[in-house]
């Protein structure tokens, strides 16, 4: 059985951490919020499905690092509610529980901006999907849950604030497609008309 003693100390001092700056309440940062939408389900559901002290065997698959880090944020939980938690899949284990599929898209969408062009206000979107399924050492499945969450706030900060550079996984992508569809498209257009319509009355004026 691996030993987890560190991981959960250092999970816990991570969560204490503030996101960024000071003298203000900032928002979740968004490892804690992907600590909501996706450990706290997946601890709930083993909880509920698997009686304690069960020999288990944890399995995660899907994004680059994120599965990582749900292993090693799963497990203490796991051994802190007294199961018994294997490294290794043999034949010692009693429940097998894989997640697979497990990806996160973090998004942003500029709501406002000031004179100077700064965005101001943000709309932040994290969403979650992944499937979680617990089988028994004699193939019994004995439950079958999606992990699917979307999340969605207002930030009034810089969203990069809410970033961890040690985990890829929580760097969203601006999305900007709305504003510029909404105002930056009918703009060039109009300029290019206008542009059109002055070079034609200038070619005329010249063939006079």
């Amino acid at each position: 059985m691996k030993q987890w003693r560190y991981a959960h100390i250092l999970w816990t001092v991570l969560l204490m951490l503030p996101a960024g700056g000071s003298g203000q309440t900032l928002p979740d940062n968004n490892l804690l919020v992907l600590h909501h939408l996706i450990i706290e389900p997946l601890v709930q559901m083993v909880w509920q499905t698997v009686p304690p002290r069960e020999r288990i065997y944890l399995s995660v698959s899907g994004q680059a690092g994120l599965a990582r880090w749900i292993t090693d944020t799963t497990v203490p939980l796991l051994l802190a509610k007294k199961f018994r938690v294997y490294k290794t899949d043999n034949d010692s284990v009693n429940y097998r529980i894989g997640v697979t599929g497990a990806r996160v898209r973090i998004t942003y969408r500029p709501l406002a901006r000031n004179w100077l062009t700064r965005v101001t206000r943000w709309q932040r979107r994290i969403e979650v999907r992944g499937t979680v399924e617990i089988v028994t050492s004699a193939g019994e499945v004995k439950g079958v849950q999606p992990l699917q969450s979307d999340y969605e706030d207002i930030l009034t900060i810089s969203p990069r604030q809410l970033e961890n550079a040690e985990y890829p996984f929580t760097r969203g992508q601006v999305d900007d497609t709305t504003r510029w569809k909404k105002w930056v498209e009918p703009i060039l257009i109009s300029a290019a008309t206008i542009t059109v319509v002055a070079l034609f009355f200038t070619i005329r004026s010249q063939q006079r």
